[in-house]
């Protein structure tokens, strides 16, 4: 086990489009998310829109509040959600351990990870 600083490691997503109320107007807007994979605590940030320039504004307001993690994953849905959500146990035989994804989707989502290949078969069609 190493220690580490909360949001050292961070995911970050959009929700979808909200709807909001300003001086009568109608407008939408949609909430960035940073979790830390460590804690799995949460920050929010309300933004305009899902540009480049409106993500930078949201993560420099994240960062000077937070700290600047030292890993940002986006968009891998399967990390944040197969992290366990209770403990999890080294014995083999136990239950396997509470996640995000086996309450939407009633299992792991985890994905394996892809084969190494060595070079010179990577251009072989007969692999």
């Amino acid at each position: 086990m190493q220690q580490t600083q909360p949001f050292e490691v961070t995911g970050v997503d959009y929700t979808g489009a909200l709807y909001v109320r300003n001086a009568g107007i109608e407008i939408k807007v949609y909430t960035c998310l940073f979790t830390c994979a460590t804690t799995r605590a949460i920050h929010l940030e309300v933004v305009e829109d899902l540009t480049v320039e409106t993500f930078l504004l949201a993560f420099c307001r994240f960062a000077s509040r937070k700290s600047r993690p030292r890993k940002l994953i986006s968009d891998v849905e399967a990390i944040l959600n197969d992290r366990p959500l209770t403990y999890v146990s080294l014995d083999v035989k136990d239950e396997e351990a509470l996640t995000p994804a086996h309450l939407l989707y009633g299992q792991r989502i985890m994905s394996l990870p892809h084969p190494l290949v060595e070079s010179d078969k990577v251009n072989d069609p007969t692999y």
